[in-house]
């Protein structure tokens, strides 16, 4: 559904989002703040098509 959705919007299925645990040690979800961090971007990326994305201005 997220791909049709997708294409018919212009939008992006294809990034990741972290959901009921952590990513790796060292990975962009390795702790919650990079996690919540990750999702934001992986989602305005998504809703962009890639044209766009959110990123901090410190390194959590």
């Amino acid at each position: 559904m997220a791909e049709t959705i997708a294409r018919e919007t212009g939008a992006s299925a294809k990034y990741t989002l972290y959901g009921d645990t952590l990513g790796p040690r060292g990975s962009n979800g390795g702790t919650y703040l990079k996690m919540e961090a990750a999702n934001a971007n992986a989602m305005v990326e998504g809703f962009t098509g890639g044209q766009q994305g959110c990123k901090l201005s410190r390194n959590p």
